[in-house]
């Protein structure tokens, strides 16, 4: 008989059941956790793996900019060969360079360059429309070339995607990148910068001696309130407020700061450079702080936003004089910017303030000849000789002449004291008792149109094969007269005038020769007049009337020699000269050596590029300076500068300067804060500048950018109207300065032309420069050259083509549509002299998404 299940057994059995159910759930969880831990696994480590691509693709990217930078730097190969261009300019020789702003075509914005690093977009359009890239736009991988990105992270297209080659992902999929690179020397620097008043009394602060001059004060005039002393609390720390020693110390200083000086920091710099101009406010930097209304403007997520439109944006990145205050003041300020002093060789620039004839001779026979300057003269090395004995005689404190002997000749300097001959006198009496006897008296009168100059000591007058020496005038008397006088024929002299008697006798054709003593032994010709045989009677007539040939003494004409052509009443030891030659005659010419170093390296054109003892009545000062406006003079300021660390206490061999900037790239606001680029007439303001950029990028006549940009096209108006006797074909065609001599080109119309859009405006007014920017005023020449290049001379020091520091922003992603990374690079090529040398990455920066 069966035995009968209990209610017990029934209990087991169902537990048993459910135990089995619950065992395998948790199984089935505990295989599902495994398989979820894996996965997560999985994905951590394909994340990870992607991070590292990415991050390898960022290190290519920098490897391939580096390159770039690199063989880019000026410099030669054992033949003598240049290898690059000489000028850092966002153009066909810059491919890797964009530009910092974008300009106006018509009715849109376009970026006149991207860069290209790997020569991917050769031969394909480089300039693109500014226009709203959203953040995660697919790349379309049928036709990438064409394909906008925003390399920088503001919303706005700015460059190309470009495929990385020999760079891929694990599973093979294509890396792209987009890449901008700008130029920080297009930048105000705010650690190097001060400010800049042309009422300024002391010529020290408005001379452009000092990066500090460059305006960056002017960038706070928008704010209420703001103060110099805001940044000065700034940049000092606990230092006291001494600008020298802000210069010295922290300027002029690439160590270890000084003291305790709190310049801004590479914090700052990041902040800055955030995104181009976003204005990311869950972090704030100490510079953003400095004045208000300055630094924190501006969008503060990528476009578009109802608040800042793509047309607002326009506004950030381009001046518009209807609405100022939305210009973002953050793409033209950096704390890191920097460029060196090297020539075309990449050696060092050579000092003019401290040279010998020797090395000036073979720098400025250098620049005469590069290869963009087409020096028309087959005597190149003698003009390269003749500029370097009259430069060391401007310059060195002493009174000797130097010399400097080339291709079988000796060359003579022009020096103090300028003495020139300036009278001849002679009395022909007849004895009225004696027919056959005749009285005679001579004199020559000698004078010295800077009453401040030394002594002639040991000078001699040559007469006719007598020689006379010059031995008693000293002081601060003009006029010296030498004289044979005969008591019967008395020669009038002033009696406040140092006397010399000698025994001599001129006649016609008689050659008299004022002769200075050389350091070596010998004698210089300075001055020389031959007794003219057409010169009309009563002239050396024996009618016993005293008669005198006379100079035209007039201030800066001394130079050009310009004698009467009929006789005249003596004046010997007076001014008061009246000849021929004065009336009608309005050329001057500076001819006075300064004896003191260059303030800045634009004074070069009071040089004379040929002997001062050879000049004569013809003469113009572009026949005998070394003319600016001539473009075969501008390849000099490759070669030459006075703008040397080794005078602030660096090394011989160091060649970077802080805080410059690259005419080539800086925006034309940038450009204005330059020492007086900016015109006292208010609706004239920024034209100069303009003039500038306009010149430099080849665009049409300058316009007024109040509201319109210029259009493309070539700057004919510039070449067709300069004044110049020069091969008109030798300005350059090429869009960007090659030498920041080219700023002396920026002219508009002729001489009569007075424009504010002319760097020689000052030379078309007419009048006379009575002040700064000119640093020795009234001086009497009208609309000379110094008035001419004195707005050039003056910004010379603080203006380069070239630049060492650049930010980079990258963009790297993972096939059309998957993750990528943006980072900032900021880039220090100063140390780089060959191709095997390396750019110092200063800042290597991931840019965090906006929120």
């Amino acid at each position: 008989m069966a035995k009968k299940n209990t209610v017990k057994d029934r209990f087991g059995a169902g537990s048993a059941l459910i135990l089995a159910v619950v065992l395998t759930s948790l199984l089935a969880v505990i295989g599902l956790m495994f398989l979820m831990a894996a996965r997560v696994d999985k994905i951590s480590t394909s994340a990870i793996a992607e991070n590292k691509e990415l991050n390898f693709a960022v290190d290519s990217v920098v490897a391939m900019i580096s390159q770039q930078l690199v063989l880019d730097v000026p410099r030669t190969d054992s033949n003598g060969l240049k290898l690059s261009e000489y000028y850092d300019y966002p153009g066909s020789s810059d491919k890797w360079l964009a530009n910092l702003e974008p300009y106006k075509d018509v009715n849109i914005y376009e970026w006149r360059q991207i860069s290209d690093i790997t020569g991917y977009l050769s031969g394909r359009s480089t300039n693109v429309q500014a226009d709203i890239v959203p953040e995660r736009k697919e790349i379309t991988i049928t036709n990438p070339i064409n394909q906008l990105a925003d390399a920088d992270g503001d919303g706005v297209g700015d460059s190309k995607w470009i495929p990385l080659d020999k760079v891929t992902q694990g599973k093979g999929k294509t890396i792209y990148a987009a890449v901008r690179i700008v130029d920080n020397g297009g930048m105000i620097n705010v650690n190097t910068a001060y400010k800049f008043d042309p009422n300024e009394n002391d010529y020290r602060l408005i001379d452009g001696s000092s990066q500090m001059q460059i305006n960056l004060f002017a960038l706070a005039q928008r704010g209420t309130g703001n103060t110099i002393n805001q940044i000065d609390n700034a940049r000092f720390g606990t230092e006291p407020h001494n600008l020298d020693n802000y210069f010295k110390d922290v300027v002029w200083y690439y160590g270890n700061l000084k003291g305790a000086y709190t310049p801004f920091d590479i914090g700052d710099e990041l902040k800055l450079r955030n995104r181009y101009l976003l204005n990311f406010n869950l972090m704030t930097s100490r510079i953003e702080e400095l004045w208000s209304n300055v630094y924190d403007v501006g969008p503060r997520v990528p476009l578009p936003t109802i608040s800042y439109p793509l047309s607002r944006w326009i506004n950030c990145v381009n001046f518009n004089f209807s609405v100022p205050d939305d210009y973002d003041y953050r793409h033209i300020s950096t704390i890191y910017n920097m460029d060196r002093i090297i020539n075309p060789a990449g050696q060092k620039m050579l000092n003019i303030n401290d040279a010998n004839a020797s090395s000036v001779y073979k720098a400025v026979r250098s620049g005469l000849i590069d290869a963009n300057a087409h020096f028309p003269d087959a005597n190149v090395n003698q003009v390269a000789a003749q500029i370097a004995v009259n430069l060391i005689d401007y310059v060195d404190a002493d009174s000797n002449v130097t010399t400097f002997f080339s291709s079988g000749k000796t060359y003579y300097g022009f020096e103090r004291p300028c003495i020139y001959l300036s009278e001849f006198a002679c009395r022909i009496k007849q004895d009225t008792s004696d027919p056959a006897k005749f009285y005679r008296s001579y004199a020559v009168e000698l004078y010295k149109p800077y009453s401040g100059d030394n002594d002639p000591c040991n000078w001699r007058l040559e007469i006719g094969g007598t020689s006379i020496p010059i031995n008693n005038w000293t002081g601060n008397k003009q006029f010296y007269v030498i004289q044979d006088q005969n008591s019967n024929a008395i020669l009038d002299v002033n009696s406040g005038t140092t006397i010399q008697n000698a025994s001599f006798t001129f006649t016609v054709n008689t050659e008299i020769s004022l002769q200075r003593p050389l350091p070596g032994g010998g004698y210089v010709t300075v001055d020389s007049y031959k007794v003219d045989p057409c010169l009309p009677a009563p002239w050396l007539s024996e009618d016993g009337l005293p008669h005198s040939i006379q100079r035209d003494i007039t201030l800066h004409k001394c130079i050009r020699r310009l004698w009467s052509t009929s006789s005249q009443q003596p004046s010997l030891g007076y001014h008061d000269v009246a000849n021929d030659y004065k009336q009608g005659d309005s050329i001057y010419i500076q001819a006075h050596p300064a004896n003191e170093p260059f303030t800045n390296v634009g004074e070069i054109g009071m040089i004379f590029r040929k002997s001062a003892y050879a000049t004569g009545p013809a003469d113009k000062e572009e026949d005998v300076r070394v003319n600016l406006e001539d473009p075969h003079y501008c390849n000099l300021f490759k070669y030459l500068t006075v703008f040397d660390p080794k005078d602030h206490g660096q090394g011989a061999n160091e060649t970077r300067i802080k805080g410059r900037i690259n005419i080539n790239t800086a925006p034309w606001y940038v450009i204005a804060q330059l020492p007086w680029v900016q015109s006292k007439i208010a609706a004239d303001r920024y034209k100069l500048a303009q003039a500038i950029v306009a010149y430099r990028d080849k665009l049409s006549q300058p316009v007024d950018y109040n509201n319109v940009a210029p259009d493309k096209g070539r700057y004919d108006a510039i070449k067709n109207k300069i004044p110049r006797t020069v091969n008109q074909s030798d300005v350059r065609e090429t869009p960007g300065f090659g030498s920041i001599g080219e700023l002396a080109l920026v002219l508009t119309g002729a001489k009569d032309d007075y424009s504010e859009y002319s760097i020689d405006k000052y030379a078309k007014d007419n009048s006379e420069l009575t002040g700064f920017p000119d640093l020795t005023p009234n001086d009497g020449a009208i609309d000379d050259f110094e008035e001419r290049d004195v707005i050039f001379a003056r910004i010379s020091n603080l203006v380069t083509v070239r630049s060492d520091v650049f930010t980079a922003y990258i963009l790297v992603r993972i096939g059309t549509d998957g993750p990528q990374k943006r980072v900032i690079a900021i880039l220090d090529r100063s140390d780089v002299y060959s191709g095997k040398d390396k750019v110092k990455v200063v800042a290597l920066h991931p840019v965090p998404d906006p929120r």
